[in-house]
C-alpha cells in the first residue's frame, strides 16, 4: 500500500497524521517547548476539526508537542504511551541508559526520534500507566499528563526535531516497554519503618503520616522521583525543578514557602498535583501515590510499620495509678490484607488486565457514568433535581435484578418507594430488592451500622442521602479535613468494600460565584472519591407537568475516564400521563443526543451494513469515516456489536479488522425515542433481565431471546431511560398521585 506524501515541514499535515495513529497533539509555541494554553493535558486531542482549527487559525505556525499517556487509537486493548528521554547535557543519558540494557538486555526497537537539543526520544507501550519520572541520570520518563516536542517544530536552538528513519510512529509500531523497565517505573515508594518510641510519639504525633514525615526528608522523597534540587533563592526557600525538565527552563516548586516546611507547586505539568498549591510530605506522599486519598495513604503507611502500638482502652486508665497505661493488643485474627498474586501482575503486564470501567447509570449511547466497588458523589444546589439522577441509576439496578439499600437522613421511606414507582419500578422488584434505611440514632465518628454494612454486601447500588445530613447527624463538622475524613474511612468505605457502587448526594452552595470543584465544606469531600464526583447544574427547571433538563460535569474521576471539568450527560426529565416520570441520561451534546439517527441502535445497523457489503472486514478508522456521528458514537456501536456476538474483531493494532458475524437489524419501536420527545414502550423483546451468574450484584443486562433483530447484550439499558418498565397489570400503585415535589 502506498503511502501518501505528506510535506513533513507543515505542522496542520503533521498533526493530522500523528492524530491518525491515536497519538493526541497540542500547539507548541514558537521558539520554546510549552503549549501556548493551560489545561493542555485535558485539551490535547485526536480530532480533526479542532486540529484544523488550532493549525490553520489561532496557532498558525506553532509546533507540535504529543500528550503522552493512553492512546487513542481505537483499539479494544487499552495501551499507555510513555517516552524515554535521553538528554546529552551535563550528564551522559546515552551511556547511563547502555548501563541498564547491558545488565537488563536490549531495548526491543520501537518509534525513535532526535530532539533538538541531539538528544533521542523512544516510545514505548505499556498495560499500566506510566508517569513522569526519572529512569537513571541523564534519562527522563515522559508519561500520563507529560508530553514530547516533535517534528517539524524547531527547537530553541534553531535545529529541528525529527524522526529517525523508517521510525516515526506511522511507520513502525511503538514496541512494548521491557518488563524490568515497567517494574521500575510502577516500583512503588519504598517506606522505611520508623522507631516508635515514646519520644517520637510525644513529639509528632501517633497518625502514620505524622511519624512518616518526621523520619522523611523532602531531599530524600523529592529526588527519589526525579525531581532536581538547584539551590536556595534569596528568600531562603529550596527551589526544585520538576523531573522531565531541564534547569535551564527554570524552577518549578520550592520548599520553604513563607517560612513552612511545605512545597509550593508553580506546574501544571506533573500528574496529581496542582499548580499554586502548597503541599506537606504526607500530602505529596498522598498525591503521587494514592490519587490524593489521604486514608489510602495513611493505611499503606501504616501497613509499612509507620504507627503507634494500639491501645487498649478499656485499659486506659489505671485504678491504681490514675495514669494512662499502654496495652499493646494482640495480633488480629484475620488473615491478613489481600496481596495481589502473581496471576494479576502479569496480567497487568501482559496486557490481559482490565482497567477499572464505570459501570452503571448508562447513557443512551452505552457508556457508564457510576463505578461499582468505589464511593461516587453527586453535588447539586438544593431543589436542583439531583436526587431524580440518584433514583434513575437504582431504577436501573431494580430493573435488571440487583439490589438496592438507600440510607436516606432527609426523607421518609414512602417519598422514596413513590418516586420509584413514577420512574416504572416493577413492584416485586421493589419489596424484594429494596432496602430503605432511616437512620434513627447517632453513631461514635459517623460510622453505619453492622446490620447495614451486612445489607450492602450484597447490593449493587448504595445511596447516601445526604452526606451533610448524615455529619451532622453524628455532630461532625463538614468543614473539618479530619472529621470529613474520618466519616469517609469508617462510613462511606465500607459500603463499597463488597462491590457496591456507592453513591453520595451532597449539596452545593446556591451562590453561583462561591461553587467550586466539590460540594459545600472540606475539601475532603472530594478527596476522599475512589471512584468519580459529579456537580449538577439545571439547565430547564422540570415540574409536574414540564420537563427539565440537567448536566452533569465531572470534578474528579479517580481512574480518569473522564476528564476533569468535561460535561458527561445531560439528564432529561419528563413527566408522563398518569402521574409517572421519565428519565434520560443522554449525551453531553446539547441534545442528548436526541436525534434519532444518532441512536445506538441506529447506529448499530448503520455499522452492520457496512460490514455486510465488505465480507473481508473493515478497519475502525475506515468504519468511522463512512458514517457521520461522532467517532465515540460510532466506537460504541462496533463495541456494542462485538461484544452482541453480530460482529467479530480480527488482529490488534493497526492490522485489527472489523468483520460481520451475523446481520443485525434496528428494533422499529425504539427509532423515534429522543431525550426532547420521549416515547413509551413497553415491549417484552427488548425487556432487560437479570444475569443470573452472581444474583444480588453483578447483574449484566441481557435480552431474553437474542433472534437478529433484537437489541444486543445491554442494549435495552444502553438506551437508559427511553423505556419505562411496565408493571403488571394486576398491581395496586403504591400512591395514586404523583409527589408533589420535584427535587
Amino acid at each position: 500500500m502506498s503511502v501518501i506524501p505528506i510535506d513533513h515541514h507543515d505542522p496542520l499535515a503533521m498533526a493530522l497524521r500523528y492524530a491518525g495513529v491515536g497519538l493526541r497533539v497540542v500547539p507548541i509555541r514558537p521558539g520554546a517547548k510549552v503549549p501556548p494554553m493551560g489545561a493542555w493535558q485535558d485539551v490535547a486531542t485526536t480530532d480533526r476539526a479542532t486540529i484544523e482549527s488550532w493549525w490553520s487559525g489561532l496557532y498558525r505556525g506553532h509546533g507540535i508537542g504529543l500528550v503522552l499517556g493512553r492512546l487513542d487509537d481505537y483499539s479494544t486493548v487499552v495501551r499507555w504511551i510513555f517516552a524515554v528521554d535521553v538528554d546529552q547535557h551535563g550528564i551522559d543519558g546515552a551511556a547511563e541508559l547502555a548501563a541498564l540494557v547491558a545488565h537488563h538486555g536490549p531495548l526491543p526497537d520501537t518509534v525513535e526520534a532526535i530532539t533538538g537539543g541531539g538528544g533521542r526520544h523512544h516510545l514505548f507501550s505499556s498495560a499500566v500507566e506510566i508517569r513522569n519520572g526519572k529512569l537513571c541520570p541523564g534519562v527522563d520518563i515522559r508519561g500520563a499528563s507529560g508530553q514530547i516536542v516533535v517534528e517539524p517544530t524547531v527547537h530553541p536552538s534553531g535545529v529541528r526535531y525529527q524522526w529517525v528513519d523508517g521510525h516515526a510512529p506511522w511507520e513502525h509500531e511503538i514496541a512494548p516497554a521491557p518488563a524490568w523497565m515497567v517494574e521500575h517505573l510502577t516500583r512503588p515508594a519504598r517506606v522505611e519503618p520508623a522507631p516508635k518510641t515514646p519520644q517520637v510519639l510525644a513529639e509528632v504525633g501517633t497518625r502514620p503520616g505524622d511519624l512518616w514525615a518526621a523520619s522523611t526528608s523532602w531531599r530524600d522523597l523529592l529526588e527519589g522521583d526525579g525531581w532536581t534540587f538547584v539551590g536556595r533563592g534569596p528568600d531562603g526557600e529550596e527551589r526544585v525543578v520538576r523531573p522531565g525538565k531541564s534547569v535551564r527552563d527554570g524552577i518549578s516548586a520550592t520548599i520553604g514557602y513563607g517560612g513552612s516546611d511545605v512545597l509550593k507547586v508553580f506546574t501544571s505539568s506533573v500528574p496529581h498535583l496542582d499548580a499554586e498549591q502548597t503541599y506537606s510530605r504526607f500530602g505529596y506522599y498522598a498525591a503521587t501515590r494514592h490519587h490524593g486519598d489521604h486514608a489510602a495513604a495513611s493505611a499503606a503507611l501504616s501497613a509499612a510499620g509507620w504507627h503507634a502500638p494500639r491501645i487498649n482502652p478499656a485499659a486506659l486508665i489505671s485504678p491504681t495509678m490514675g495514669a494512662v497505661e499502654e496495652v499493646v493488643l494482640a495480633e488480629s485474627d484475620e488473615d491478613g490484607w489481600p496481596i495481589a498474586t502473581v496471576d494479576t501482575l502479569r496480567a497487568i503486564i501482559d496486557g490481559d488486565y482490565e482497567p477499572v470501567r464505570p459501570d452503571l447509570l448508562q447513557r443512551t449511547d452505552g457508556a457508564c457514568l457510576l463505578y461499582s466497588g468505589k464511593v461516587n458523589s453527586i453535588a447539586a444546589e438544593p431543589g436542583s433535581g439531583k436526587t431524580w439522577i440518584a433514583l434513575k441509576a437504582a431504577h436501573d439496578v431494580l430493573t435488571a435484578g440487583g439490589k438496592v439499600v438507600w440510607i436516606d437522613w432527609e426523607d421518609r421511606v414512602d417519598t422514596a418507594v413513590r418516586r420509584l414507582l413514577q420512574l416504572g419500578t416493577p413492584h416485586q422488584a421493589i419489596i424484594e430488592r429494596f432496602a430503605y434505611v432511616e437512620p434513627t440514632f447517632a453513631t461514635t465518628g459517623g460510622a453505619i451500622p453492622a446490620n447495614v454494612i451486612e445489607a450492602a454486601t450484597d447490593a449493587a447500588l448504595v445511596v447516601i442521602d445526604s452526606m451533610g445530613e448524615a455529619l451532622a447527624h453524628s455532630r461532625l463538622d463538614q468543614n473539618s479535613d479530619g472529621e470529613v475524613g474520618a466519616w469517609m474511612a469508617s462510613a462511606a468505605r465500607p459500603l463499597a468494600r463488597g462491590g457496591s457502587c456507592v453513591v453520595i448526594i451532597d449539596h452545593m452552595v446556591k451562590k453561583k460565584d462561591d461553587q467550586g470543584r466539590f460540594a459545600i465544606g472540606s475539601q475532603r469531600k472530594l478527596a476522599g472519591i475512589s471512584g468519580i464526583a459529579y456537580t449538577a447544574a439545571v439547565l430547564a427547571a422540570a415540574s409536574v407537568d414540564k420537563s427539565g433538563k440537567l448536566v452533569m460535569k465531572v470534578s474528579k474521576d479517580r481512574h480518569g475516564n473522564f476528564p476533569h471539568g468535561s460535561t458527561v450527560a445531560e439528564i432529561g426529565v419528563h413527566p408522563t400521563d398518569g402521574g409517572g416520570v421519565q428519565i434520560v441520561v443522554g449525551m453531553p451534546d446539547g441534545s442528548g443526543d436526541a436525534q434519532p439517527e444518532k441512536l445506538l441502535t441506529h447506529l448499530m445497523m448503520k455499522v452492520s451494513l457496512l460490514l455486510e457489503d465488505q465480507p473481508e472486514g473493515m478497519s475502525s478508522r475506515a468504519i468511522e469515516g463512512s458514517i457521520t456521528t461522532r467517532a465515540s458514537n460510532t466506537r460504541t456501536a462496533i463495541r456494542q456489536l462485538i461484544e452482541a456476538g453480530y460482529a467479530e474483531q480480527i488482529g490488534a493494532g493497526r492490522s485489527a479488522v472489523i468483520v460481520s458475524v451475523r446481520r443485525y437489524r434496528e428494533p422499529s419501536d425504539l427509532i423515534a425515542k429522543s431525550v426532547d420527545n420521549p416515547v413509551d414502550n413497553h415491549s417484552s423483546e427488548s425487556r432487560p433481565i437479570a444475569s443470573q451468574s452472581r444474583p444480588g450484584r453483578d447483574f449484566e443486562m441481557v435480552p431474553e431471546s437474542r433472534p437478529t433483530a433484537s437489541p444486543p447484550v445491554g442494549d435495552a439499558d444502553a438506551i437508559s431511560g427511553l423505556e419505562t418498565p411496565q408493571s403488571d397489570a394486576d398491581e395496586t400503585p403504591f400512591a395514586s398521585r404523583p409527589v408533589p415535589d420535584w427535587i
